[in-house]
């Protein structure tokens, strides 16, 4: 069964009725089967290379003894002793006895100097052992934070062992040694810049050293499994669940998401009731689910607000909203959330910039996400994020291609890309539209052109009639430049509509004989298209939910075909994507139908546009 719902004519409502009510009940199954499932596509953890500024750090600058005063003062004799020969040269001649002399005093000085200078930095490294094994035991009773730092014996001598087992020891201590101030994870973890206290670090939470003599090897404690969760997910019939935890962020995007959610909530009710139905036999345990549109949160998500409300792209929005809607049918335990400080809390992070790995084990059997999320997540994650990261599910508009996937691959084979080379498995990647199946289809739900509740025998012919009006797919004004004459050709056939943002002082750059309403909200967007017979595409945006929509309540599609297809090679919007595809690769035309359904149409030149002429023809038909 397809997972959405084409429309193969105009009129033909009462074919495709029956259909479209399924269209949430595949939804629900095929996320089920394809996220839900297999959480862990494979368990193989590697160990990244900690970065952070490099920055020396010699200890504590307490008192150093008399032994610093005593070399400043032999320093201080030897520059008096430089500064008398350098004023005598001009005016004495010297002897060569006086030469061996001076000689053999400025030998016995430079050796008794090198012996004092070594004999003051073992005391000052003798001193600042000392000094931190009182402060690890000067409280008999930890506080909370004390409770993750890594304690030595009062009277431990460490020296970094040599296992062949742990063959990067020696270079993480060398590491540490030079950068562990930074990031302030490594104090909170009880480094303090001793070789005991980086070995007990190395050894008990990032596991690249042995373990220390006398204690027992256990697993860091971020390897943990958390207590299994033996209870069942059931079907739900309500979806209080999830207004209740996104009720919790607020926004324009997040609006967005709930008025979806609320206007298909009968939809997804009655698709939940029909999966009860048929899965009576069939128990799935009950699973804890984070959502993290990374790309709504911090600095990124500031921008992309801004943009729903002024004509920018919603289709990722509409994914996330059908995906929440479905896992909370599904009866799992979701948590949304779109803030970074938010995340760091809920995955248990170090306090820091992210250099060491999460204080506990990860409680969340998926994390749903994008790909700003994902650097978020290894930027708070360190070590564990590659232990966890068959957790992670990718929402990828776009999909991501093998070969841009592996940051090795892609580079010796030239694939250039700003947002692959993550090393996942393709099938996290979790896709609009089915591209390549490499990547999981993920989908979105598509509208219905009849309404659930009305029975075929109900409909009255004037119900759902179609006025000759066509509406164009593009929100913005530069996506109109250079289109006006192709424009033109079909409002001299069918009244034209548009749904542009307009910013408020200014004059419109629309031509005249289009009649634009504005961005409208969803509902009325949907009304505008229930009355449209051609959805008109301007080239640009490539694709989206609202062509599918549009076809889906009896709309013909119109899309320019550019020669050559766009794509990296040619075009900055598909720059940086990792993805060789090409923008015509005719997904609707297979996968909606026969034309007139579909129609691509081939300019020649910059602006003329004389094949849609020929369809103009076609839509007097309609």
């Amino acid at each position: 069964m397809e997972r959405f719902q084409l429309q193969e004519k105009t009129d033909g409502f009462k074919n495709t009725s029956r259909r479209q009510r399924h269209n949430s009940t595949f939804i629900i199954e095929h996320v089920a089967l394809t996220g839900i499932c297999n959480p862990c596509f494979d368990s193989e953890i590697q160990h990244p290379v900690n970065r952070g500024p490099c920055m020396l750090h010699y200890g504590h600058a307490g008192q150093r003894g008399l032994g610093f005063r005593r070399l400043a003062l032999r320093l201080e004799a030897l520059s008096t002793q430089v500064q008398r020969l350098s004023r005598e040269r001009d005016n004495t001649q010297l002897t060569r006895d006086d030469l061996s002399l001076l000689l053999q005093s400025f030998r016995h000085d430079q050796q008794g100097l090198a012996r004092l200078v070594e004999r003051e930095l073992k005391r000052v490294s003798q001193r600042l052992d000392q000094l931190s094994r009182q402060h690890h035991h000067q409280s008999d009773t930890p506080s909370s934070h004390d409770e993750h730092r890594l304690h030595t014996g009062p009277s431990e001598k460490c020296e970094v062992p040599i296992d062949p087992a742990y063959p990067v020891c020696a270079e993480k201590v060398e590491f540490l040694r030079a950068r562990w101030q930074s990031d302030r994870c490594y104090s909170f973890y009880g480094v303090d810049g001793t070789t005991c206290s980086i070995l007990t670090y190395l050894s008990q939470i990032e596991d690249f050293c042995p373990p220390r003599l006398g204690r027992n090897h256990s697993a860091p404690p971020w390897h943990e499994k958390p207590h299994p969760y033996t209870e069942k997910a059931e079907i739900r019939t309500s979806l209080s669940p999830l207004y209740e935890v996104i009720s919790n962020s607020s926004g324009p995007a997040i609006n967005f998401i709930r008025s979806r959610v609320e206007r298909m909530s009968e939809r997804w009710i009655q698709a939940g009731l029909r999966m009860r139905q048929r899965s009576n036999k069939t128990v799935s345990t009950l699973m804890r689910v984070l959502l993290y549109p990374g790309a709504l949160a911090g600095s990124v998500g500031q921008h992309f607000e801004s943009m729903v409300e002024t004509g920018g792209p919603l289709g990722e929005l509409v994914q996330w909203a059908d995906l929440s809607a479905c896992l909370t049918i599904l009866g799992h335990k979701l948590t949304f959330s779109t803030s970074q400080q938010q995340l760091q809390s809920l995955i248990g992070a170090a306090p820091g910039q992210g250099s060491c790995p999460i204080q506990r084990p990860l409680t969340f059997d998926l994390i749903y996400t994008d790909y700003h999320g994902l650097a978020h997540l290894q930027g708070t994650m360190g070590l564990a994020f590659l232990h966890y990261k068959c957790r992670f599910r990718i929402l990828d508009s776009f999909g991501t291609e093998p070969a841009f996937n592996l940051g090795s691959y892609a580079r010796t084979h030239g694939y250039k890309t700003l947002w692959g080379s993550w090393g996942l498995q393709p099938l996290q990647y979790m896709t609009m539209f089915p591209h390549t199946p490499d990547n999981s289809f993920l989908g979105f739900v598509s509208e219905e052109a009849v309404k659930q509740e009305v029975r075929e025998e109900e409909l009255e012919a004037d119900t759902y009639r179609k006025d000759r009006i066509a509406v164009v797919y593009g929100k913005q004004d530069y996506m109109w430049q250079g289109k006006s004459d192709y424009v033109e050709v079909i409002s001299e056939v069918l009244e034209t509509h548009a749904t542009v943002y307009q910013t408020p002082g200014r004059a419109s750059n629309l031509p005249g004989f289009i009649r634009n309403h504005g961005l409208l909200t969803q509902e009325r967007f949907l009304r505008l298209l229930r009355r449209a017979k051609v959805f008109v595409g301007l080239g640009f945006p490539y694709e989206g939910p609202a062509p599918i929509e549009a076809i889906a309540l009896g709309c013909v599609f119109l899309q320019p075909r550019f020669d050559p297809p766009h794509s990296s090679d040619n075009n900055n919007f598909y720059k940086g994507k990792p993805t060789t595809r090409q923008t015509q690769d005719r997904l609707l035309q297979h996968r909606a139908g026969r034309e007139p359904l579909v129609s691509f149409l081939q300019p020649v030149g910059s602006t003329l546009w004389p094949s849609a002429g020929a369809s103009a023809v076609q839509l007097r038909r309609l």
